[in-house]
Parts: structure tokens; C-alpha cells; sequence
């Protein structure tokens, strides 16, 4: 099962968290897929980098919420997309 990682990205330390948010993934068995791998392409545009997600997140069958998703806007876009497609929410 392909797990996307959801979390705020706007602050740069959370990069650590996204990992270990990779690693507890993987460690349950999931395949993680992490936005990190985007960031660098699309930091200067929000909406492109909303659409990639927004792929990558249809090719999954759940997300894992990282701690403080709540407070980006961008993450609360994608967790509503993620609850339209139905897929399962994991919490941290």
C-alpha cells in the first residue's frame, strides 16, 4: 500500500519529521511517498506544486498526517482531496 506523507512543509526543520514519518511508514509495511521529493522543483509556485501532490496522491491508497498539517493551508487543500478520493487517514 502507498502511503502519501502529509505535513507542514513551510517549515524548513519539519524536513526531519517528514523522514521519520518515512521511516515509521515504511516500518508498517507501506511504501512512503514523500513531497519532499517536490519541494525543490516547485518551492516558488503553490498551485504547481499542489497539482503534483495532488497526482502523486491518487496513485495511493492512504495519507499519513504528520503533526501540524493543521496549520498549512496547502496540507488542509490536500487532505480534503485525499477525503474525496476516500483513502484512509493515518494519524501520527
Amino acid at each position: 500500500m502507498k502511503t502519501f506523507i502529509l505535513g507542514n512543509l513551510t517549515d524548513k526543520k519539519n524536513s526531519r519529521e517528514f523522514l521519520h514519518s518515512e521511516y515509521l511508514v515504511s516500518q508498517s509495511g507501506n511504501t512512503p511517498v514523500n513531497p519532499l521529493i517536490l519541494l525543490e522543483s516547485y518551492m516558488y509556485d503553490d498551485e504547481l506544486f499542489i497539482e503534483e501532490c495532488m497526482h502523486l496522491i491518487k496513485k495511493c491508497n492512504s495519507i499519513y498526517l504528520v503533526d501540524g498539517w493543521q496549520d498549512c493551508l496547502i496540507c488542509n487543500r490536500l487532505y480534503g482531496f485525499a477525503l474525496g478520493l476516500n483513502l484512509k487517514i493515518i494519524k501520527e
